[in-house]
């Protein structure tokens, strides 16, 4: 019988782990920051939304997703356009810049929440809300999808030109959007009726 290899276990376990990790990606969407002037691939949505909060936030992960999405690390309100395949997702952990000893950086999870839910649909803008952060004390965090959609839009064309032309938009949160279906209603009617 021959001696096992020293080196033969170690790059079997990399290459186990290697391929646990392109299985993951594989399996659920993995989140893609967005710039201007990039396209979308084969099956990606374009999730957008925007961040509120008092307190200095560091990322944002999305249950059913691979990767977080980072945060800008200061108080305020922030818009975020991120490339994610489509399917159905829910937000579900915060970590904010807090660092409190012996437990590190601050992160909160959050259950199951049906407001917290919503869907990205392929090459398509999916508008899913306001992420309204807001803190009870040091332990307690909570955090709820509001609609802001005029806001939402004004900062889309702002930071992304062309990118309201390019794709179509749809609100894709937990609730009923009316204003963007009023929104859309007047823009194709005043594209359809002829110059003045």
């Amino acid at each position: 019988m021959r001696p096992r290899s020293p080196t033969r276990i170690p790059r079997l376990v990399r290459s186990l782990a290697a391929l646990v990790a392109a299985v993951g990606a594989i399996a659920c969407g993995s989140v893609r920051a967005f710039r201007p002037g990039d396209e979308l691939l084969g099956s990606e949505g374009l999730l957008v939304f925007q961040v509120r909060s008092e307190s200095q936030l560091e990322s944002i992960r999305i249950g059913g997703a691979y990767g977080r999405i980072p945060l800008a690390r200061r108080a305020g309100t922030e818009l975020h356009v991120v490339a994610l395949a489509a399917g159905s997702y829910r937000w579900s952990e915060l970590v904010l810049t807090d660092y409190v000893p012996p437990y590190g950086f601050l992160t909160f999870r959050f259950s199951d929440d049906a407001n917290l839910e919503f869907h990205v649909e392929r090459g398509r803008i999916n508008y899913v809300g306001m992420i309204d952060v807001y803190r009870g004390d040091v332990f307690h965090v909570g955090i709820r999808a509001i609609d802001r959609t005029a806001i939402a839009l004004g900062d889309l064309r702002t930071q992304f030109p062309d990118l309201v032309d390019r794709y179509p938009i749809v609100y894709s949160g937990p609730a009923r959007n009316v204003f963007l279906e009023h929104y859309l209603a007047a823009k194709r009617s005043a594209e359809a009726e002829p110059p003045r």
